[in-house]
């Protein structure tokens, strides 16, 4: 009996050895003092707008990825770093639309760095931490394990419930070495810690393939100029769909139902310039090419107008929401902030053609 009790006792030692052993392995906060010097505050105009985001150093000469819906649409960019060193040049080395990946220059000299890990070593239980610039919060560290690695258009990404929010776009997933393992994209957001990064291995790739300096304009040229496939088939069979030569001279309107839990089977319409464009259905988009100028976009409820003086090349974010009160199951709008209307779009399918009354106005979301 006494032979069993030492035995038992001598097996809880080493489990609480290797407890032990196991939690001084992850130390946040000295990961963070290593890693927070590279990360970097992106601040974009687009349009009238001003968004933030984050991106991280990779190079000492300035190589910065973060991801490529901070940069999209934008006509100036600054990076900024911890130490408060702003650079306003940057151009664009390498991008991966369908990924959702970036990696752009600076100026730089002998600046800190992370260290790029494996994220195929990667696995759901991983202690991680997330370095980021939420609402312009600069090095905001927050902590959390990989919840899965999951499959998303014929790519993986990492989910974590380490806590993020607008501005944290960009930033580095890290493990418990302080490698980054992963880039914070996107976050469900009706849903609690449920935040998603592309694995780190996919920029490994990029990084391998880097390409001549472009500038943000060229990249927005060319990302309005790759029309997928199947979307360019859809806009030739549309009557009136505007030609190629008229793209780079538009500008482009997302209006979306975010799987909105009251009113889902309702179908509100959507107004622009008080021609009927569509009837809205829950977790649907469609982007409008339209004139640069003023628009008036309204929904059935007639009081939520939305006008917008529209910039050549720009993307604008419209949601349309059911109102509830005295306008219970109208329809209204909710001007968003490009940064979070790219995250929602993400996760919707294209509203049904059958739902859309004024098809010359469409254009796909490039």
């Amino acid at each position: 009996m006494k032979k069993v009790a030492c035995f038992t006792a001598m097996l809880l030692t080493i489990l609480l050895a290797i407890w032990a052993s196991a939690q001084d392995s992850f130390r946040p906060a000295e990961i963070a003092r290593k890693a927070s010097p590279a990360v970097v505050l992106i601040k974009t105009t687009k349009g009238q707008a001003h968004s933030l985001g984050t991106g991280f150093l990779v190079s000492s000469d300035g190589k910065i990825v973060t991801v490529l819906h901070v940069l999209k649409g934008a006509s100036k960019v600054a990076a900024q770093l911890g130490n408060g060193d702003v650079y306003d040049d940057v151009s664009v080395l390498a991008f991966d639309q369908r990924k959702d990946l970036a990696i752009v220059k600076v100026a730089g000299f002998d600046l800190p760095t992370v260290e790029l890990g494996n994220s195929n070593q990667t696995a759901p239980g991983d202690q991680v931490v997330l370095i980021g610039n939420p609402k312009g919060l600069q090095s905001t560290v927050t902590i959390g394990v990989i919840s899965g690695i999951r499959e998303v258009e014929g790519f993986k990404v990492l989910q974590t419930d380490a806590a993020a929010n607008p501005g944290n776009s960009g930033g580095p997933l890290l493990n418990t070495a302080g490698q980054v393992v992963g880039v914070l994209d996107f976050k469900i957001a009706d849903g609690e810690s449920l935040n998603f990064a592309v694995p780190i291995n996919y920029v490994n790739g990029m990084l391998a393939n880097l390409q001549v300096p472009i500038t943000l304009a060229e990249m927005n040229r060319r990302l309005a100029a790759a029309v997928p496939p199947a979307e360019l088939a859809r806009n030739e069979t549309s009557p009136g769909a505007p030609t190629s030569a008229t793209k780079n001279s538009q500008s482009f309107v997302h209006v979306y139902r975010y799987k909105q839990f009251i009113g889902s089977s309702l179908e509100p319409s959507f107004y622009c310039d008080e021609t009927q464009v569509a009837r809205m259905d829950n977790g649907r988009y469609l982007t409008l090419g339209l004139t640069p100028g003023l628009h008036m976009f309204r929904s059935n409820d007639k009081q939520s107008g939305i006008q917008l003086d529209l910039k050549e090349g720009q993307a604008y974010y419209i949601r349309v929401e059911i109102a509830t009160g005295l306008l219970k199951g109208h329809g209204r709008l909710v001007l968003v902030q490009p940064e979070q209307g790219s995250l929602e779009i993400k996760k919707l399918k294209y509203l049904d053609a059958d739902k859309i009354t004024a098809p010359h106005l469409i254009q796909p979301l490039h």
